[in-house]
């Protein structure tokens, strides 16, 4: 199942309870569940949020992380 970012959206302002601050994003939280009972909970927020850079120094001189995080920026 493949779902667009348009439809989540439409979703997320189909099952959102109303907000009483109005600048508070709108946020769903999605469950995933597996054949073999496992459920993976992703809380969904409008907007973008950008990741914390790892803990590990090692992680940081890694080559995937430093193109991760220039795409994020692009």
């Amino acid at each position: 199942l493949i779902v667009s970012s348009s439809r989540i959206r439409e979703i997320m302002e189909k099952a959102s309870l109303p907000q009483e601050d109005p600048d508070t994003p709108l946020s769903v939280t999605l469950a995933i569940v597996e054949s073999d009972s496992t459920v993976v909970y992703y809380k969904m927020t409008d907007g973008f949020v950008i990741p914390d850079p790892p803990d590990d120094s090692e992680d940081v001189d890694n080559k995937q992380w430093r193109k991760k995080r220039k795409k994020l920026f692009k």
